[in-house]
């Protein structure tokens, strides 16, 4: 018989009848008495309960993607879907099959296999010592509902909230209470989030936790987060219906402010109850798999990337901060430390930062290391040393989440080396080598001291905005290198000299990004700086847009970019915007257009041909400048568009994408050009 299923929604939904609030003491009569209720119904579904048999079906997805611990875009390396079939027989007898699997890599990674708690479904809400990762993630952290937390309590309990449903099989409204649960030692193993249970029953009906920093077990994890959500069945029992395990990881030795997560969703439903079962079918492991041949052969209702047309999981893989989710966790916790990683480690904000070359440094090694002393506060220092011009350099930031969607950012600054185009040219690796071997620099650098300030909140529905106050004092740099390391013959083009002045500005800024999963995502920002400098002011308003559509998978499809600058007032000459070449205007002389103000868009193409092999890029790009003085013209030795330039280019994507190779023509007046580069959305952490 196919059961009639009510899922109850998380309680910060508006409540189906009423909602009372009702935050008490921790600890409180009411609590524990909710507490031992659920206790006590845990204990009567696992033993003597009157439901015998039933069979149900999960399938779900699994998740591996990389995340920016600035909660930036987070790029999607592999997903797994997976089907399960789900046996139980009282009093406690559980089979799960699986079925069918299929996987999906967007990105080149090694084979491996998730441990089976991604896979399939936990039962009771975990057993009385909870496990996650097959006991490698977390291990033996106490159960709240455990028979032995009545006996010796590790936990503290308070009630936070309580809604009240009306059901269309019920004979009485149901209310369903939130309890917050907290360790009694942040410093011993242990769960922190909120449990919800029926207040009549005491059937658990949601759970929602994460874990003290003590519980994890791999020195990789920054945090494990935990929900379960349960459905009303037949007005009679709550069984599983969605289930949702994440794993966030760092190198514990090095941070590079960025990690990876493992984001698994299952849901669980068709429920058959009083199904003929017999012991025998439950012998051997409680999870078996199907043969390979009948693991391909099974028929998903839609592919491994479908899931994401979902909005709002496709919003909670683009918009979640790490620092806001450890802001929960620490209001829990008090002063401890969430995370699983070390409080101090070496920092590299890229690849690059290590070890890079250009005609303006010569050679730079550099280093850092980084403190998280606090909970919600990050602090970052490095420094590095310019063998060509003989210049060290330094850096001090700090991150402090102020409130759950505010952060406030702070640096101080020593020769700190910018570039003074709107958008760069090639990454630091590729930099490096391009400079090394041909002679060609694609950066325009000036040198900063000083320091900033910067306030960033979030609201819901993916807007953005923030105020930044800065204090920067900008000078020329020479020419420590005449020709390539490793070939004389390729001589570089001269440094661009800069306003050598103090100047202070400040900005504000808004933007909103929007997802539709792998169909689409749009993003649009603004912002508007004012400053003065010399005893001179001006303004400057500068925007972007993207535009992104997809059919089949991410990065295919077609990419619409749209940014723009107005300047007014007397800028220095730092402040004018640079077009030309590779990634603004190809097939033109590289950064060879300036002017006070600008417009530049594109629109490529982009389709797989031989996944993931090769994809085929074809692309149109246009740009304009106005406002070039004579003086920046003959500074600069640069020019003005007259008018719009335009530049087509036609290539291919290899592996993945992540290596390009385009052919690129100018027009009017343009020239043949190859481009060879690398992802641009890699090149922060190159």
């Amino acid at each position: 018989m196919v059961a009639f299923l009510l899922v109850v929604p998380p309680l910060a939904a508006a409540p189906l009848a009423g909602q009372e609030t009702n935050q008490g003491a921790w600890n409180s009569s009411r609590a524990l008495e909710l507490i031992d209720l659920g206790r006590d119904a845990r204990h009567r579904l696992r033993t003597d309960g009157d439901l015998q048999t039933y069979r149900a079906e999960t399938r779900g997805n699994v998740y591996f993607y990389v995340d920016p611990d600035d909660g930036g875009e987070r790029p999607l390396i592999r997903t797994d879907q997976v089907a399960v079939d789900l046996y139980w027989m009282a009093p406690d007898i559980t089979r799960q099959v699986i079925v069918g699997h299929q996987e999906e890599k967007l990105l080149p990674i090694r084979d491996f296999q998730y441990f089976l708690d991604r896979l399939t479904l936990v039962q009771y809400g975990f057993g009385d010592r909870i496990r996650v990762g097959e006991g490698m993630d977390v291990r033996d952290v106490p159960h709240p509902l455990a028979p032995d937390g009545a006996v010796d309590p590790i936990y503290d309990f308070r009630v936070a909230d309580s809604v009240l449903l009306t059901l269309p099989d019920a004979s009485e409204p149901i209310r369903v209470y939130e309890i917050e649960v907290r360790p009694k030692d942040p410093s011993h193993a242990a769960m922190v989030g909120a449990i919800h249970l029926d207040g009549s029953s005491g059937s658990l009906v949601r759970m929602d936790f994460t874990f003290t920093s003590a519980a994890y077990q791999d020195p990789r994890n920054d945090r494990v987060r935990v929900s379960l959500e349960y459905g009303l069945w037949q007005g009679r029992y709550w069984l599983p219906h969605e289930q949702t395990v994440e794993v966030r990881r760092e190198l514990p030795q090095i941070d590079l402010g960025i990690g990876t997560i493992i984001l698994a969703v299952l849901r669980t439903g068709n429920y058959e109850f009083d199904v003929p079962l017999v012991r025998e079918f439950f012998a051997g492991p409680r999870v078996v798999t199907v043969s390979p041949e009948e693991l391909e052969a099974f028929q998903f209702d839609e592919g491994p990337l479908e899931a994401l047309r979902d909005r709002e999981l496709a919003r909670s893989l683009r918009e979640v901060d790490p620092r806001e989710l450890r802001q929960q966790a620490r209001e829990a916790l008090g002063q401890t430390h969430p995370s699983g990683l070390p409080l101090l480690r070496f920092h590299l904000p890229g690849a690059s930062s290590v070890l890079r070359f250009n005609r303006a440094e010569g050679w730079r090694v550099g280093g850092g290391v980084s403190v998280r002393s606090h909970p919600l506060l990050t602090l970052r220092a490095g420094g590095g040393y310019a063998f060509g011009s003989r210049e060290p350099s330094a850096r001090v930031e700090t991150d402090l989440l102020l409130a759950p969607a505010t952060r406030l950012h702070a640096e101080a600054f020593l020769h700190d080396v910018k570039d003074l185009g709107p958008q760069g040219g090639a990454d630091g690796i590729l930099n490096t080598f391009s400079s090394l071997t041909r002679g060609v620099d694609y950066l325009d650098p000036y040198a900063r001291d000083g320091g900033a300030l910067r306030l960033r909140h979030r609201w819901d529905g993916g807007w953005t905005g923030g105020a930044a106050a800065q204090l920067e004092r900008h000078s020329s740099l020479p020419l420590a290198r005449l020709a390539a390391p490793w070939n004389g013959d390729r001589t570089f083009r001269p440094v661009r000299d800069v306003d050598e002045s103090t100047m202070a500005f400040g900005t504000l800024s808004l933007g909103r990004s929007a997802s539709a999963g792998i169909v689409g995502s749009s993003s649009w920002n603004a912002a508007l700086e004012v400053g003065g400098w010399d005893e001179e002011a001006y303004g400057q308003l500068r925007s972007s847009l993207r535009l992104h559509a997809a059919e089949r998978r991410p990065g295919s499809g077609l990419d619409v970019r749209l940014r723009s600058g107005l300047t007014v007032g007397s800028p220095p000459v730092q402040r004018h915007f640079l077009l030309g070449g590779r990634h603004t205007i190809p097939g033109h002389t590289y950064r060879g257009f300036a002017g006070r103000h600008y417009l530049q868009g594109s629109v490529e193409a982009v389709e797989d041909v031989l996944h993931p092999w090769l994809r085929a890029r074809a692309g149109l790009w246009g740009g304009w400048t106005g406002g070039l003085t004579d003086e920046v013209r003959e500074r600069w030795d640069v020019r003005r568009t007259e008018g719009l330039r335009f530049g087509a280019t036609l290539g291919a994507g290899i592996f993945y994408d992540l290596l390009r190779v385009d052919v690129a023509r100018g027009f009017p007046e343009g020239e043949w050009r190859l481009l060879l580069y690398l992802d641009p959305g890699w090149w922060d952490r190159l």
